[in-house]
């Protein structure tokens, strides 16, 4: 916990201090006038998102009492983005970014902010805030998005009706009523963003709750609770060193640290948190780990690592204000909270050994943590290697970001098809200090979604010892695949892996430092242990992995 910490209202200066400064080194270095060149880092613009986030920080900056950005007047500085927005291509998260940012002056009529706007300006910023073109009103669904764009589409819709612009409020109840299932129809209150409903938990079930927060009167109080208070219990056990707390599938790195720091001060704002004190640590913690991710005025998460391909380098500029915004909204929620004294110290990362179930399904999350190691293992839905069943340590244990790498499950081949584990697990034995996990047949990653799998069964068990992880697998199929392969990357950090196997097989590693397709969202991996076995119905085989130099 930081030593200079004396309350909540203290850790919301600092960081607003931060908005500010990464605020204006962005602006006097590339965004000179408030106007978002037409090319940037070598991508043409990425419609109206780069403008829309600028907005949206300045909107947060205002509401933290910033009165001047860059010299400029903020509300003047809003009015010159706003005249850049190009309405029409202006969609989904960026319509409510817009919205908001006039709401912080009031309605759409007579709005300071759009008080010499003419009126074609006027209605480029109506098509802006509008973002129904996601929906088709015929089959009454989302056009090919995931779940958690119902709360994006909601949010944009009550902001609308907010600010005066909503005449038919049919496209917000269709919206709220969708919410209603999809937040409240698991009993443990975890939301599934795939949109057939087979588990996919992510970072998005806590994110949803917090797109729909504008909208949370909208639901029965004592349901929203409960399932607020489930995900802040989540965030609360799944905190690691390095101040994330997703470390397992999409948007996570830099964003998971925002997350950490969002659910922390929403559990603190509404009481949920079970240690008050832990919890303002979490953020100090987060927050102090987050100043490393900017670097040359822009964040770094593409710059060392990997990010998904959608949110590539095109986006640099979007995600370095899109974290800046998510920053507002923690310092907003810490701005007016009665005071916090750090009193005695705290373990923010306390020895840990859980198994939190996300369904009835056998999706879940075990979190283990000793004075030696700390990781997550996910069990849930997911096609890439974001949502592979394996071990996750920012640092230690690591995968390809958005790949069809498959790392720390087995790899294998039938004819020109590949298949690997993934999805749900059949079966989920949970015990001290290990995990025994069941999948039946082994999913194609090389073919199309209906892609028959691969016949067979895959048994594994993880045991911690001290600072050692043993498994022991157990693979078994209808007909012996032609290849079977096994990979375990290595950060910075070195592993000892050995493997003992009845089946003939070979170990060896590769240096895979400087190859593009071999970086984490954390950072560039350095070698990858690979292990072949021969081709069997049946094979057995245990490893152990142990971190060459860690420290005690």
């Amino acid at each position: 916990m930081s030593q200079d910490l004396t309350s909540a209202a203290e850790l919301s200066r600092q960081i607003t201090d931060f908005i500010l400064e990464r605020t204006e080194a962005i602006i006097a270095r590339f965004l000179p006038d408030f106007v978002i060149p037409g090319f940037f880092c070598g991508h043409r613009r990425h419609g109206s998102s780069g403008g829309a986030d600028l907005l949206y920080t300045l909107a947060h900056l205002h509401t933290l009492g910033v009165s001047k950005i860059a010299g400029v007047p903020v509300a003047r500085a809003m009015a010159k983005v706003l005249r850049d927005i190009d309405g029409p291509t202006t969609m989904t998260f960026y319509s409510y970014f817009v919205a908001e940012s006039l709401l912080a002056f009031g309605p759409f009529e007579g709005n300071p902010l759009l008080a010499d706007f003419t009126d074609m300006e006027r209605e480029n910023i109506r098509a802006a805030v509008d973002s129904t073109r996601i929906y088709d009103p015929e089959t009454q669904q989302l056009r090919n998005m995931p779940n958690n764009f119902w709360a994006v589409l909601a949010r944009c819709e009550f902001a609308r009706q907010r600010l005066g612009l909503l005449q038919d409020d049919s496209i917000l109840k269709k919206t709220v009523e969708q919410l209603d299932h999809l937040l409240f129809h698991n009993p443990l209150g975890y939301f599934d963003d795939d949109t057939e409903d087979r588990g996919r938990y992510d970072i998005y079930s806590a994110d949803t709750h917090l797109f729909c927060e504008p909208i949370w009167p909208l639901f029965d109080a004592d349901r929203l609770d409960s399932n607020l208070r489930q995900h802040v219990r989540l965030a609360e056990k799944i905190a690691m060193k390095n101040g994330a707390s997703f470390v397992f599938g999409r948007s996570i790195g830099a964003l998971s640290l925002c997350m950490t720091m969002e659910m922390s001060a929403l559990s603190l704002e509404r009481g949920l948190a079970t240690d008050a004190v832990r919890s303002l640590g979490l953020i100090a913690h987060a927050f102090d780990a987050f100043k490393t991710w900017f670097e040359d005025d822009l964040i770094n998460a593409h710059r060392h690592g990997n990010t998904e391909a959608y949110r590539g380098v095109l986006r640099i500029l979007q995600m370095s204000l899109n974290c800046l915004c998510k920053l507002g909204y923690v310092a907003e929620k810490l701005r007016h909270m009665p005071a916090i004294a750090p009193g005695e110290n705290r373990n923010l990362f306390p020895s840990l050994d859980d198994f939190t179930p996300f369904d009835d399904r056998n999706a879940g999350v075990w979190m283990f943590r000793n004075e030696h190691l700390a990781f997550q293992l996910a069990l849930i839905e997911g096609g890439s290697s974001d949502y592979a069943p394996w071990l996750r340590s920012p640092g230690l244990l690591e995968n390809p970001v958005d790949s069809q790498l498959f790392c720390g499950v087995p790899r294998l081949t039938m004819g020109a098809r590949e298949f690997t584990v993934s999805g749900l697990p059949v079966q989920v034995e949970k015990s001290a200090g290990a995990i025994t996990i069941t999948h039946k047949n082994f999913r194609c990653v090389s073919g199309g979604p209906d892609t028959e799998p691969f016949p067979g069964q895959r048994t594994v068990t993880y045991r911690v010892k001290d600072d050692t992880i043993v498994a022991e697998e157990h693979l078994v199929f209808e007909n012996p695949p032609d290849a079977l392969s096994f990979y375990v990357p290595e950060t910075e950090k070195p592993l000892r892996v050995a493997v003992k196997s009845e089946t003939p097989f070979h170990q060896d590693t590769i240096a895979v430092s400087g190859m593009g397709e071999w970086r984490s969202c954390w950072g560039a991996l350095k070698n990858v242990h690979q292990i072949h076995f021969a081709p069997a119905r049946e094979v057995r085989f245990s490893f152990e992995i142990t971190p060459a130099n860690l420290e005690r």
